[in-house]
C-alpha cells in the first residue's frame, strides 16, 4: 500500500453542471489527482464538504492520514475548508500567484517589468528564511525608489506578505507554487470544455 503524500496542493475551478455553476474541489500530490469533488459554491462550508471527500477517501486507505501542508492560492474559503478538515495543517500560499498579480499589473512597464521579474524571482530562490527576508526588504526599497502606480502597489503587496513566503522554509518539502496542481487541472479543464 503506497503512502498518500504528506504535502498536497488544492484549488477549485468553476464548471457548469446541469446548467448550474459549481466548483470542482481538487487535491493533487506527487503529480497525481488525489481527489476531485463537486462543491455547490466557493464558500468555506461547501468547499469543506468538497474537500471532505478527499479526506474520507484518504482515511479509508490510511486511517491516520493527515497532510502536513497544503498549497493554495489564498482563497479564504479554501484555506478555511482545509483548516476545518485538518486543524494542524500548514497552509502554504502559492508564490506564483503573488507573481501573477504583479505581472497582470506591471506588464505594461516593458523593460522595468523584466527588472521586477528578476528581483521577485530572486526572492523565491532565496536559500533560507533570513536571505528571503533580506531580499524582500531590498525588493521593497527598490520598488519604492523605481516604481510608481499599480506596478509599485503590486510589488509592495508581495513584500507585505513576507511572513507567508518565509513560512515555506519551515516545511521544505511543501509546495511553494501551484505548478503541479495547474498541470493536472489543465487536463481536467480540457476534458470539461
Amino acid at each position: 500500500q503506497a503512502a498518500i503524500p504528506a504535502h498536497v496542493l488544492a484549488d477549485e475551478h468553476h464548471q457548469t453542471c446541469k446548467g448550474q455553476k459549481v466548483y470542482v474541489a481538487t487535491t493533487v500530490g506527487e503529480g497525481c489527482c488525489l481527489g476531485a469533488a463537486v462543491a455547490a459554491s466557493a464558500s468555506a462550508a461547501d468547499l469543506t464538504q468538497g474537500y471532505g471527500v478527499f479526506k474520507q477517501e484518504a482515511q479509508d486507505v490510511q486511517p491516520t492520514y493527515v497532510p502536513k501542508t497544503v498549497n493554495t492560492d489564498g482563497w479564504k474559503g479554501t484555506m478555511n475548508a482545509w483548516l476545518t478538515l485538518f486543524a494542524n495543517i500548514m497552509i502554504l500560499r502559492c508564490f506564483l500567484h503573488g507573481w501573477l498579480k504583479i505581472r497582470d499589473r506591471a506588464k505594461h512597464l516593458h523593460e522595468q517589468f523584466f527588472a521586477i521579474g528578476e528581483r521577485v524571482w530572486a526572492v523565491y530562490r532565496a536559500p533560507d528564511r533570513k536571505t528571503c527576508r533580506r531580499r524582500l526588504r531590498g525588493l521593497r526599497a527598490w520598488a519604492k525608489k523605481h516604481l510608481v502606480g499599480v506596478g509599485q502597489e503590486a510589488v509592495l503587496d508581495l513584500c507585505a506578505k513576507g511572513d507567508l513566503w518565509v513560512q515555506t522554509y519551515k516545511e521544505p518539502q511543501g509546495h511553494r507554487t501551484s505548478n503541479m496542481l495547474d498541470r493536472v487541472m489543465r487536463g481536467m479543464r480540457r476534458y470539461f470544455n
